[in-house]
């Protein structure tokens, strides 16, 4: 609940690494959320102090970002999602939002 009113779930979500079909295959088997770390990780700028970045993803599996995590930091998510649809590097997909790329086989 926010200071200023309340807030009611309106449904539940599921946040994953996603990358490109191309880039998982050259990647191997990534077995672990501690691998990730060994590949690029694109992030995005959030305003919002409640959106999930690499930091808190990988510390919900005990796994703590490297302070020098090379990657490519993007302005907004859907620019996240079209540079690891083009190959760049793996970024984290909201489920509702990644859906339909996930069936195209981004």
């Amino acid at each position: 609940m926010w200071a200023d009113g309340q807030a009611s779930v309106l449904f539940e979500d599921e946040i994953f690494p996603v990358c490109s079909s191309n880039f998982a295959q050259s990647a191997g088997n990534i077995e672990t959320p501690h691998d990730l770390l060994a590949y690029p990780l694109i992030s995005y700028t959030a305003d919002d102090p409640t959106w999930t970045g690499w930091s808190e993803w990988l510390a919900a599996f005990a796994v703590e970002l490297p302070k020098r995590k090379s990657g490519l930091r993007c302005s907004f998510y859907t620019e996240a999602i079209y540079a690891a649809l083009n190959g760049q590097g793996i970024t984290l997909g909201w489920r509702r939002l990644v859906d339909d790329l996930l069936v195209q086989g981004g």
